[in-house]
């Protein structure tokens, strides 16, 4: 089964190697220049494969970079801050969250490290999503929004 589903956005990896094996396919030259990219999953073979925006060679998982956020995982308060949220998606780029106490949805960047800080005041809101990132987040159509200061 697939890891990955048609319209997924995931990062390539930074250190992929040219004419490598990774899973079942082998890298080729076209494929370098998308090193450390976000791409965007266009098709999922039969095989298990991934076609990509913008190239037509097999992607498989091991040349993607794994987040260390998951959908429904429960992030706690440390010392310094109280919270309870909940992942609701992650892309390569963010990560958002669902406060426990009032409902609200955070968008947080997420670090070159792979993490964000646990400050979380100190995380700034991303103000750039896309109409299908919303909408397949409330699990609704979406075709405009208001923006309010």
């Amino acid at each position: 089964m697939a890891k990955y589903k048609v319209g997924d956005r995931v990062r390539v990896k930074s250190d992929l190697k040219n004419e490598t094996q990774y899973g079942r396919d082998i890298t080729t030259g076209d494929m370098i220049s998308f090193a450390g990219k976000e791409v965007t999953i266009r098709t999922v073979t039969s095989a298990g494969s991934y076609k990509i925006e913008g190239n037509t060679w097999n992607w498989t998982d091991e040349m993607f970079e794994e987040s260390i956020y998951k959908v429904g995982q429960e992030l706690y308060s440390d010392d310094s801050v109280d919270y309870h949220k909940t992942v609701v998606e992650v892309t390569p780029t963010y990560v958002i969250t669902k406060d426990s106490d009032d409902g609200s949805l955070n968008a947080y960047e997420i670090n070159d490290d792979g993490g964000f800080s646990e400050d979380w005041s100190a995380n700034t809101p991303l103000v750039e999503i896309t109409l299908a990132e919303i909408a397949k987040l409330k699990g609704v159509d979406v075709n405009l929004i208001r923006v309010k200061d």
